[in-house]
């Protein structure tokens, strides 16, 4: 009866070492880049410009919507993503091609963007997220450069 007991204690405690140490691991920030960058993708192609601009930095926010969902004529037939370069652990970069057309034209034209994303900690107990700081995509044509650099 005493080894079983024991047994038991060993297991209880194994199972609670092996929960506290699942619960302290944090997910690396470069699994959760190719989902976001993804989402922000998707977010141009439906025109979802208030989504997508919640993924650009602050400071570039207000550009980018001035730039895309102001233009009314812009019909955006395609995104993707062509490749994801981690510089370091916190820091990539993104090259993305959006396919559109601008009305009265029917003509398909493509813009190619590098875009630089950071990684923000989060705090306590809230998980960190990506962030584009820079290669904002700027449509050609509306009074702006092709794309927003450094």
């Amino acid at each position: 009866m005493l080894n079983r007991f024991s047994s038991s204690i060993l297991f209880v405690f194994l199972l609670i070492t092996l929960l506290a140490g699942g619960c302290s691991s944090k997910p690396s920030p470069a699994t959760s880049l190719v989902k976001v960058s993804k989402q922000f993708s998707e977010r141009l192609r439906w025109q979802d410009f208030n989504t997508a601009a919640a993924f650009v930095n602050a400071d570039e926010r207000e550009d980018f919507l001035a730039n895309w969902k102001e233009n009314k004529d812009l019909h955006v037939v395609g995104t993707h993503i062509d490749t994801i370069e981690m510089v370091d652990a916190e820091t990539a970069e993104v090259t993305m091609t959006v396919d559109y057309y601008i009305l009265p034209s029917a003509t398909v034209k493509q813009i190619e963007t590098r875009q630089e994303w950071k990684y923000r900690e989060g705090e306590r107990f809230e998980l960190g997220s990506w962030e584009m700081v820079s290669g904002m995509p700027m449509l050609p044509g509306t009074g702006k450069s092709p794309q927003k650099d450094k």
